[in-house]
């Protein structure tokens, strides 16, 4: 009788790579094999294995490998040991790359026909040449040539001489233009013209999915639609162009939230914020926001008027603000109004010019006063990421300009410079190292008229760890903290994976808030990281390295990385 083992052999694969023999497993398992007929000599079944493996090698450039096929006797075949010789890779003798077609001269094409892995002299490697066909024919979607093809590809192996030809041939045809485009709201509650503006395409331009995307983007994030969709079509009746049909659902008009939350710098904390995503049918929006924590009390308005030109990238704003604060350190009440412009650049730039009028009234332990400022200012920010929720690389910048001066009905003249910065980026396969920077600098005639706003104060939870609330500032021969005329704070941060959503965390603080001389702060601690659905939950356990017989502070925060 004889012993069959059909479809379930155990192969031993042994002389090439780990990548390697995972894809000739793939190939001999996706054949049916028995095996006492791979043990007889000179079988189908035995040469079947061996054309099975050098198909399996052949992505690999490998089209001469040698197949040992060992197996036990008896009626136990199993394992089947497979000895494989790779043999000569086969080099690239001759190649030629060639994209045509109306798009050929762009600097991309230019530039694609030469950036890859193929080389003269170099082993064929099919990953690499499918890669070269999947980034043209990627390229020429995202740019709509439509119909953009290959007139050649092939490849030509000589097995006998490990040498092979490739030839490569790309049209790219006429890229399409857009023609008509509709946009569908339903229910319709915005202005047409607003709408029309909302969409920053024109009949006849040339369009990416990229740039399609983008557009979208800012359709969802303006807060009129709850849901945006694209559909791109070619034209029925006109050659090389394209039908845009737009369909926007409205979100709702109103909508409110409430929670309640926890911070070691403010403890235990309330807010509630109440949103108009159209008060009129132009789209002028109204947001009110309230904020308590025991530390201190919130409430700021703000009106939003977009451009008629441009509503996406521009816009107008009216704002309110009150806050009562009382810490070890000061204790202070802000009355402010201001409006501002904000405008979006197209490399992502946000520009804000503002006008601030503000009444503050505090108290330093030392001094006290009630001020009046007319703040004009600008700040300029960007914000990079290849992950919104949790970036391996990005980064975030701002930089802004305060003025006040008693020739224009300020009660102090001062200059105000601030930059804040955080980059991150990957460290091995899946760490994080992340930076963070924040500078300060203000120049005035009189600082003891400057409000404790104005004033810079560090230490606590976004600031220096391992240190009280605004606890590091210049201080009065009493202990008591007045603030200082400049900041300068860093950190450094490794983040490491410990599961899907969960890291450990080890850093580094430093820095000080100061009016004459840097006195350098620093701290060090480690914490834990909660990737939640709401945002990256951190808990650090932090020392200051400066001060003896320090402490350790525990930290908790919420909130983006970037």
């Amino acid at each position: 009788m004889v012993a069959h083992c059909e479809s379930v052999i155990n192969w031993d694969i042994n002389g090439v790579n780990d990548q390697q023999q995972s894809n000739i497993r793939l190939y001999l398992e996706g054949s049916r094999f028995d095996c006492q007929s791979i043990r007889t000599p000179n079988s189908r079944q035995r040469q079947a294995v061996r054309d099975q493996v050098r198909l399996a090698m052949q992505p690999f450039g490998y089209f001469n490998p040698d197949t040992t096929i060992n197996s036990p006797l008896g009626s136990d075949c199993q394992p089947i040991r497979l000895t494989i010789d790779p043999g000569q890779v086969t080099l690239i003798s001759q190649l030629n790359l060639e994209i045509t077609g109306e798009g050929a001269d762009l600097p991309w094409w230019q530039e694609a026909a030469k950036n890859h892995q193929l080389q003269v002299g170099k082993p064929l490697i099919q990953s690499a040449y499918e890669a070269v066909k999947k980034k043209w024919l990627n390229q020429a979607d995202e740019l709509f040539y439509q119909d953009a093809g290959f007139t050649v590809q092939q490849i030509r192996v000589q097995a006998d001489t490990n040498q092979a030809a490739v030839e490569l041939s790309f049209n790219t045809g006429i890229r399409y233009r857009l023609k008509n485009i509709t946009i569908k709201e339903e229910p319709a509650v915005l202005d047409n013209d607003l709408l029309n503006h909302l969409l920053p395409l024109e009949s006849g331009q040339y369009i990416s999915r990229s740039e399609l995307y983008d557009v979208q983007q800012k359709l969802n994030s303006s807060g009129y639609f709850n849901q945006v969709l694209f559909d791109v079509r070619q034209d029925e009746h006109f050659a090389a162009t394209l039908d845009l049909v737009v369909m926007l659902s409205p979100a709702a008009k109103f909508d409110y939230s409430a929670g309640v939350g926890f911070s070691t710098d403010a403890g235990a904390k309330a807010s509630f914020q109440y949103n108009n995503h159209r008060v009129n049918k132009m789209g002028h929006q109204y947001q009110l926001n309230l904020q308590g924590s025991e530390l201190a009390s919130d409430l700021n308005m703000s009106y939003k008027i977009p451009a008629q030109q441009n509503p996406t990238n521009q816009w107008y704003g009216l704002h309110l603000a009150y806050k009562d604060e009382e810490t070890d350190q000061v204790s202070r009440e802000i009355r402010k109004w201001g409006i501002s412009e904000t405008r979006i650049s197209d490399n992502h730039w946000q520009n804000i010019n503002f006008l601030d009028w503000v009444q503050e009234s505090f108290d330093t332990g030392v001094a006290s006063g009630k001020t009046v400022l007319y703040v004009p200012g600008t700040s300029w920010s960007l914000t990079q990421a290849d992950d919104v929720s949790r970036p391996y690389r990005g980064y975030r910048m701002q930089a802004e300009l305060k003025l006040a001066s008693t020739d224009l009905l300020s009660d102090a003249s001062f200059a105000q410079f601030t930059f804040n910065g955080k980059y991150i980026h990957g460290l091995g396969e899946a760490g994080r190292l992340l930076y963070r920077m924040q500078l300060g600098s203000t120049a005035t005639s009189d600082f003891e008229q400057l409000p404790t706003s104005y004033r810079f104060y560090a230490g606590g939870d976004q600031s220096i760890r391992g240190f009280d609330y605004e606890q590091v500032t210049p201080r009065n021969e009493q202990g008591d903290a007045i603030g200082g005329k400049h900041l300068l704070t860093g950190s450094v941060e490794y983040e490491h994976p410990l599961a899907a959503q969960w890291a450990a965390a080890v850093f580094t603080d430093f820095g000080d808030a100061f009016s004459k001389e840097l006195d350098f702060k620093q701290s060090v601690g480690a914490g834990i990281r909660w990737f939640s659905p709401i945002g990256p939950i951190r808990l650090d356990l932090a020392k200051s390295i400066s001060q003896d017989n320090a402490s350790y502070r525990l930290h908790i925060t919420v909130g983006p990385d970037l």
